[in-house]
């Protein structure tokens, strides 16, 4: 990660009421040390306990608009606290069409493409790249693709992976397995 450094004295003005100053808290720089402009980045994906993986063609995304049975499915495993998210073998530059304008962003947290990942399934590689992205054990990664190699790879990388047939059987899948 490259982070921007700069001098905390740069940024503190002339006139400084230190009465007002609550105390120094345990890890922060003195003024003058450098210190990281940005010392943590907010990931959506890290602080939730479980992940909830789909496919983007042929689950997520279906002929010409979004499987909202399915994503508004499972609209109250995210109010729970489950992490949802798309995988797909999308290109980088197809990834904001997805998320912004055919509206992914409001049903999940984020998208994992081949195009960033530099990998695509069934490539055991690619499941590995977005379980460590997560930081999670990959048995604790529920994922569901139209493709029965996809899901097989991801079996065999640890996912708890299933063939998408239909939002019903999906769901139904879903609170079978986790109790939901």
């Amino acid at each position: 990660m490259n982070l921007r450094t700069h001098k905390r004295a740069d940024l503190q003005s002339a006139a400084i009421d230190r009465s007002a100053t609550p105390p120094r808290q345990k890890g922060l720089k003195a003024i003058g040390e450098e210190t990281p402009i940005c010392q943590f980045q907010y990931d959506p994906l890290k602080d939730k306990p479980m992940i909830l993986l789909f496919d983007v063609y042929g689950v997520s995304f279906i002929g010409k608009g979004l499987n909202k049975p399915l994503l508004e499915g499972v609209q109250g495993l995210r109010a729970k606290g489950w992490r949802v998210g798309f995988a797909s073998n999308m290109a980088s530059m197809q990834k904001p069409v997805f998320w912004n304008v055919m509206g992914l962003k409001d049903y999940g947290d984020k998208i994992f493409c081949s195009g960033d990942l530099n990998v695509a399934k069934p490539q055991p590689a690619f499941y590995s790249r977005v379980a460590s992205e997560l930081g999670v054990a990959p048995e604790s990664i529920l994922f569901f693709d139209d493709s029965a190699t996809n899901v097989e790879a991801a079996k065999q990388s640890g996912w708890q992976a299933f063939l998408y047939t239909d939002v019903e059987t999906t769901l139904q899948q879903i609170e079978k397995i986790h109790g939901v």
